[in-house]
């Protein structure tokens, strides 16, 4: 436990810190002694707050699961292997050629909330993630209060870590750094990969309850579309911190390039049944898009036989069910 006056004295330094980054902290102490650290980062529509209670926090500042997290030069690597790494990286990104300008990119994600951090992630270097790599982290699952600890933590500069999105057991969500930047969660791998953080310990017993295992799997299905990653368990070469097989891995799958965490050991069972719900999203949204399309098809061809005045009661009936299926579904087609 910290002496009271000297925590007071580093988080006074903390404050002003995070303050010249744009990033605002107010702790608030309750009538019952009881306190409450709030923080505002940047959303899609100006700062957001994010509240976790103190311990939550304290807790993820002792936590050093996830040190070394943005050495993309990790130890216990020959330089020679790393540097065939770095080679396989930079022919990536004369091929991928990443959109250079990237602050408002991908803003939001449907069902997560968008609290964007102003630290601890860089530029991707203009290199399309080939891996979707899921993380715990080794911390309670607290719900929305645990996720909105864990992000509170990710915008401290001291952390020097972040994920991509941060998920609890039952599916509170929140989407850090957005997938065009570098996280920093895998060490080597960091500029190829996409990382999802679940709050769980090594030891509560389950990695996902029902809503959290539907939403990392939507989470999984929308990233794997967006950057054309397969659905399916990837592939690396620690030796030498490369990619081999894209796709989905677990932390543990990194070793020593991934900053050799063993962080998601004890639920490494569960990968293949997110990875084949997520296959099953990913058909039944491509079923969905497919759908739509007919029906647009049908409406369009429908107006225009109303228009031509060759028209019956029952097309237009059929024009109205048309109409009401695409709002329904927020087909741009509307």
């Amino acid at each position: 436990m910290k002496h009271p006056t000297t925590l007071r004295v580093w988080l006074t330094i903390a404050l002003v810190a995070l303050a010249a980054l744009g990033i605002t902290v107010n702790v608030f102490t309750g009538e019952d002694g009881s306190t409450t650290i709030t923080v505002k980062v940047k959303g899609p529509s100006g700062p957001t707050t994010v509240t976790a209670p103190e311990p939550a926090v304290e807790a993820l500042e002792e936590d050093r699961h996830h040190d070394g997290a943005a050495n993309e030069r990790p130890e216990g690597i020959p330089l020679e292997k790393l540097i065939e790494g770095e080679a396989q990286r930079e022919a990536f990104a004369e091929r991928d050629q990443l959109p250079l300008t990237t602050p408002d990119a991908a803003p939001q994600t449907p069902g997560c909330n968008s609290r964007f951090i102003r630290t601890n992630y860089s530029s991707r270097g203009r290199v399309k993630p080939r891996l979707i790599v899921l993380h715990i982290t080794v911390s309670p699952d607290r719900g929305q209060s645990g996720v909105n600890a864990n992000t509170a933590w990710f915008a401290n500069p001291a952390a020097r870590v972040s994920s991509h999105y941060i998920v609890s057991g039952d599916g509170h969500c929140n989407y850090v750094v957005r997938e065009v930047d570098n996280a920093w969660t895998q060490a080597a791998y960091n500029r190829l990969s996409l990382s999802i953080e679940i709050t769980a310990t090594q030891s509560q017993g389950y990695l996902l309850r029902s809503g959290g295992h539907a939403k990392v799997s939507r989470l999984v299905a929308g990233m794997a579309k967006r950057w054309g990653i397969p659905i399916r368990r990837g592939a690396v070469n620690n030796s030498n911190c490369t990619v081999t097989r894209s796709g989905i891995v677990d932390h543990v799958q990194l070793g020593k390039c991934g900053g050799n965490h063993s962080d998601i050991n004890p639920y490494r069972g569960q990968i293949p049944k997110i990875i084949k719900t997520a296959a099953k999203v990913r058909t039944s949204s491509a079923n969905d898009a497919r759908k739509i399309a007919k029906w647009c098809r049908s409406l369009r061809i429908t107006r225009a036989q109303v228009r031509d005045g060759r028209t019956t009661p029952q097309r237009r009936s059929r024009a109205r069910s048309l109409k009401t299926l695409l709002i329904n579904r927020g087909a741009p087609c509307v």
